[in-house]
């Protein structure tokens, strides 16, 4: 079975802010990568928010990584 650990994603539009939301007491890094595989952003917690006015159009990669699991979403800027 999967393990489940609530972690939400939200992009507020209006002010370009992608947050990291950490319902629970879960330790861990963000990367959030470029298409072409290079690191853009790096927190060293879970609870975390990105700025996107700065990033170039394309597809990213948010890898959230804990101990002895992994989480893997995507996003595209146009």
């Amino acid at each position: 079975m999967p393990l489940r650990i609530p972690i939400s994603v939200f992009y507020d539009n209006d002010t370009s802010i992608l947050s990291i939301i950490n319902n629970y007491d879960t330790e861990g890094e963000v990367f959030i990568y470029s298409c072409n595989g290079s690191v853009v952003d790096y927190s060293p917690r879970i609870e975390s928010e990105y700025i996107l006015t700065d990033y170039d159009s394309g597809e990213y990669v948010i890898t959230i990584v804990g101990d002895n699991w992994e989480s893997t979403g995507s996003f595209v800027i146009e």
